[in-house]
């Protein structure tokens, strides 16, 4: 099954998480596909830099879960109901889709 396709406001937000964390990465643990986008002012990785993000979330599954990681800390009270099953009704779906995309709990395609 293909992975489903983000909208741009969820895109956009797991790309500026992903450079966050890139920026944050010591220097020796950043994948060698984001060593030039890493170089980036703080404000132009997530732009510039969106495609080699966005494969190395795809591809990079230690990326992603180092990305995954800090947005479980930024996001205390919705990562947990949605890797549960348990979306609550006022969450923005945009930040549902998030989640679901980074973390990956079971099912998280129909999400």
């Amino acid at each position: 099954m293909a992975d489903p396709v983000l909208g741009a406001t969820a895109r956009r937000r797991v790309l500026d998480v992903a450079a966050t964390v890139l920026g944050a990465l010591p220097e020796g643990e950043v994948p060698t596909s984001l060593a030039r986008v890493r170089q980036f002012a703080p404000g132009r990785r997530a732009v510039a830099g969106a495609g080699p993000l966005a494969a190395a979330l795809e591809r990079d599954a230690a990326f992603r879960s180092r990305v995954a990681a800090a947005l479980r800390e930024s996001e205390p009270e919705l990562v947990p109901p949605v890797t549960e099953g348990s979306v609550p009704a006022t969450a923005d779906p945009d930040d549902v889709a998030v989640v679901a995309f980074l973390v990956r709990p079971q099912g998280w395609e129909q999400i």
